[in-house]
């Protein structure tokens, strides 16, 4: 069976570090670095991308309501931008714990519906788990696809865009949970800010760098089995995050032989 990636969010808990002035230094994980800083007797709760090439969406949990209301803030930031997540009276810092989570790119981006997509590979491929696949592609990866594809298959943009993720050191792939996670994966974001995501690629087998810029069939990296996986495939899927933290996927139009195809089905053959 195959099961779909799914992109691991970051958590930083950020402390105050006492009620000295100035708070603490900047904690960090991954794009994320977070840090509190008493400034005029309130609680200034600063986020900053670290990341050269990825914009995130940052989400922000205080734990509980606030005297504005609000426990959940998030924000879009662009690579290196910095931006204040909230400012709290020292009365209700006092104690806090915030809880930062990060996802990469755009919480506000949703496709362009003028743009069709070409297929990740030359020739015909089945598909191995459409939208809707009752094994893994519910919920936040309901639009997601697999395709049965033989290890070393060129894999190839859909979209053009810019290399935003690259994780290609996993060597082992298999159906335990501590495959969950390990799959080698690219992602490309794109003009409008969505991005397509290519996962269980084999190990090292790059094409690409980090932050290049591809058009639509340039080769990515070799196909694999890398992962929590039963088989030889390739999972894509075009994903932009949620103003909670988690993601959405959206619905590819593929460009076939036979027409567009959106949110094709298992069984199916495409070709391009």
């Amino acid at each position: 069976m195959i099961r779909a990636f799914v992109v691991s969010a970051c958590l930083v808990a950020a402390s105050l570090g006492g009620a000295r002035a100035g708070g603490a230094p900047p904690e960090c994980d991954g794009a994320l670095c977070a840090q509190t800083r008493v400034v005029d007797g309130k609680a200034r709760l600063v986020a900053r991308n670290v990341d050269e090439a990825m914009t995130i969406t940052v989400v922000l949990d205080l734990g509980a309501p606030k005297s504005d209301g609000e426990r959940l803030r998030f924000a879009v930031l662009a690579p290196g931008e910095r931006v204040r997540m909230a400012a709290l009276p020292r009365s209700e810092a006092e104690g806090l714990a915030p809880l930062y989570r990060w996802i990469p790119g755009n919480a506000f981006a949703r496709p362009d519906l003028s743009v069709t997509y070409r297929l990740p590979f030359e020739g015909r491929r089945q598909v191995a788990q459409g939208c809707g696949g009752w094994f893994s592609h519910r919920g936040a990866t309901a639009n997601a696809v697999d395709f049965d594809m033989p290890e070393g298959t060129p894999v190839l943009a859909l979209r053009a865009g810019r290399v935003v993720i690259l994780r290609m050191s996993g060597t082992e792939g298999g159906l335990s949970r501590a495959h969950l996670g390990t799959e080698n994966r690219i992602a490309v974001e794109h003009d409008d800010g969505t991005m397509t995501l290519y996962a269980h690629l084999a190990a090292n087998s790059q094409r690409v760098e980090r932050g290049q810029r591809v058009a639509a069939g340039d080769v990515l990296a070799l196909s694999g089995n890398t992962g929590l996986s039963s088989a030889p495939h390739l999972h894509v899927e075009l994903f932009t995050p949620t103003e909670d933290g988690d993601r959405r996927t959206w619905p590819i139009p593929f460009e076939t032989d036979a027409g567009i195809v959106t949110c094709p089905r298992i069984g199916e053959m495409l070709g391009g």
